[in-house]
């Protein structure tokens, strides 16, 4: 009979207790009302979960303080990664490709501005092929160039007669 007590007060306890510590509900404490016609919302002072819900973690930083101009930026517009993890980061206003080893490190910088073969005017995007090369589409001078992952040139294609935005390569070779 003792044992039969200590039982259900065992697990009435333990009951009560995982009540009391689940998860609560998370139900969004704001309102919408409309006034003049216009639908305002209205959200509490008190955030609507107790705990971040994220996280954010650096996993890779580029450049350190005084580490010289290869790691300063301009304006980044696109990023594209290797098969050996190197980092390729397209500056637009510098018009040119800087890369990147795994860790952060500079490698080399690939094109820069003009207009004759291999120059950049108004570089988009970039993206590396399935073929191993680093494409960036130029808006201003109306061409995708392909480079080695070495950073040579190795030809262009005009856009004079279409307009692409964003263009990327499928692993057929065909710009999409």
């Amino acid at each position: 009979m003792k044992s039969k007590f200590y039982f259900v007060l065992v697990s009435l306890i333990i009951s009560v207790l995982s009540l009391a510590y689940q998860k609560q509900k998370t139900e969004w404490q704001g309102s919408v009302v409309e006034e003049s016609g216009i639908k305002v919302v209205k959200n509490p002072a008190e955030p609507m979960y107790e705990k971040n819900v994220f996280i954010l973690a650096e996993e890779l930083s580029i450049g350190k303080e005084g580490r010289g101009e290869e790691y300063i930026f301009s304006q980044i517009r696109s990023i594209a990664v290797d098969e050996k993890e190197r980092i390729y980061v397209l500056d637009t206003k510098e018009a040119h490709v800087k890369v990147f080893d795994k860790n952060g490190d500079y490698v080399k910088t690939v094109g820069r501005k003009g207009q004759g073969p291999g120059e950049m005017s108004l570089p988009f995007s970039i993206c590396i092929t399935s073929q191993n090369e680093i494409m960036v589409q130029d808006l201003n001078n109306r061409r995708i160039m392909f480079y080695s992952l070495d950073g040579n040139f190795i030809k262009s294609l005009s856009t004079a007669k279409i307009i692409i935005v964003g263009s990327h390569i499928d692993s057929k070779g065909n710009i999409i």
